[in-house]
């Protein structure tokens, strides 16, 4: 467990590392140097304009976690970019002559024609609904839907009925996913096929493939309380279904583009 437990926390360190940018390296390389060392770097940050001057002077004192303060100057510097190229966008648009803004316009309203478009194939092949097949059916279903999540439950067991709350949920939000369920009393192959040994179990295919399982609740800390979105978030990450704070409109449908037509 402890080895296991060192394996999960080394990537977060090394992220809060680099997250503290070039600033607070002098500081983590120090050994022992103590007061005369720290202030020896603060005192190099002087001649920055853009650090903070409550951390900069020989009387400065030092944050409770100067760590944790390099970490949100960096935040700040970031956020100061992304502000600055939110004005120059504005700046650009502004400057746009009246053909320009048409272009841009039709390039929107194609965009939405094709989201449209996109929701309605989806729907008319069972999207939008979280509902049981069978395994004849969802064979003939692979070749006509990019994203698909299977759920292999059992009618008695209690996750299994937790987690259909979930998926049905996120179903009727999600058109771009299929959601299905899939009995494992009734799918003796395809339970045997792919390898279903724990329930609940679903499997995440993409293109055809299957390329990740998720098994009983460990990516919710074996929690039974897990809310819905902590399930959309962790689908999304493995791009099954498109953010919870996203509109279908900014999701990237992939290879769909080709279904659409040239209007």
């Amino acid at each position: 467990m402890s080895v296991r437990l060192s394996s999960c926390m080394a990537p977060c360190g090394r992220s809060r590392r680099d997250a503290a940018g070039p600033l607070i390296r002098p500081l983590l390389s120090l050994r022992g140097g103590g007061k005369r060392d720290v202030h020896k770097w603060l005192n190099e940050l002087e001649n920055r304009k853009d650090f903070p001057q409550l951390f900069a002077g020989k009387n400065a004192m030092l944050p409770e976690n100067a760590l944790d303060s390099a970490i949100q100057y960096n935040l700040m510097k970031a956020a100061s970019a992304m502000e600055q190229q939110v004005d120059e966008k504005i700046k650009h648009l502004d400057e746009l002559d009246s053909d320009e803004i048409e272009r841009l316009r039709d390039k929107r309203v194609k965009r939405l024609k094709k989201i449209r478009y996109l929701q309605n194939k989806w729907r008319a092949m069972g999207t939008g609904e979280y509902r049981e097949v069978s395994e004849r059916d969802l064979f003939s279903m692979f070749r006509h839907h990019k994203r698909i999540i299977i759920h292999f439950h059992r009618e008695s067991t209690e996750r299994c009925k937790l987690l259909d709350k979930h998926l049905a949920t996120l179903a009727a939000e999600h058109v771009e996913t299929l959601f299905v369920k899939i009995d494992v009393e009734k799918s003796h192959f395809l339970v045997q096929k792919l390898n279903v040994k724990v329930l609940p179990c679903m499997k995440l295919i993409k293109d055809e493939q299957v390329f990740k399982t998720l098994i009983g609740f460990e990516a919710f800390g074996n929690r039974d309380d897990f809310k819905t979105r902590e399930l959309a978030m962790c689908l999304a990450r493995y791009e099954m279904i498109r953010h919870p704070d996203m509109s279908l409109d900014e999701f990237d449908v992939g290879d769909e583009d080709v279904l659409l037509s040239s209007e």
